[in-house]
């Protein structure tokens, strides 16, 4: 366990960039420009650490070649979030994914983790009959990553069930309502095109 390490994140991977990026040596070969050139190649594979607590001696290098991994607090961060989802504790995941994403936004997976959240969530939603906030959720989803495996079939799902409802109950303002929300959205989608044309038609039968 050490202090953080930089660069981060991809610490290891940056280094190993660097270290291919380094040029071949040039000008005249004294021993003095040798012995700088590969100081400073050696400089690159060294990865400095700062032990906790460690007044004495506080920093450490570490040559790249015995890093077999890091792990960084955010990864461990990620890794109980997967914890949490698998686990059904869907408001603990979130209130981890929103610590890190205040701390370090951008970093590498959370990306990954909110979608399948947001997707899980919506769907737990719907189960327990919370439709309309199931919607709201997977649109929340649809913004960002539209293609997200199994969102398409999720929208006609809940919309169909919430269109569904509302013709039920004679509310045809409601009904067109979501049948726009999910046209706006999957404009090809079969329950567009099965309830316009079933809409159409109460439409006409009614005149």
């Amino acid at each position: 366990v050490t202090e953080p390490v930089y660069p981060r994140p991809g610490t290891l991977e940056t280094m190993q960039a660097k270290i291919d990026a380094y040029p071949s040596f040039k000008g005249i070969r004294t021993p003095e420009a040798l012995a700088k050139y590969r100081d400073i190649f050696d400089e690159l594979h060294q990865l400095y650490v700062v032990l906790p607590g460690d007044d004495d001696s506080p920093e450490y290098t570490l040559h790249i070649k015995y890093i077999a991994e890091i792990r960084h607090h955010e990864d461990l961060m990620l890794r109980r979030i997967d914890v949490f989802i698998d686990e059904g504790k869907y408001r603990d995941a979130f209130e981890m994914l929103f610590v890190l994403e205040r701390s370090h936004p951008g970093w590498p997976g959370y990306v990954k983790r909110r979608d399948r959240l947001l997707f899980l969530e919506a769907g737990k939603k719907f189960d327990d009959g919370k439709a309309e906030i199931a919607l709201v959720t997977l649109e929340e989803l649809h913004a960002t990553n539209p293609r997200f495996q199994g969102l398409k079939n999720k929208l006609g799902d809940v919309t169909g069930r919430l269109i569904t409802d509302a013709v039920a109950d004679g509310n045809y303002r409601r009904a067109r309502h979501f049948l726009l929300r999910l046209k706006s959205r999957e404009d090809a989608h079969s329950v567009v095109s099965d309830w316009t044309n079933k809409l159409l038609g109460d439409s006409t039968a009614a005149l």
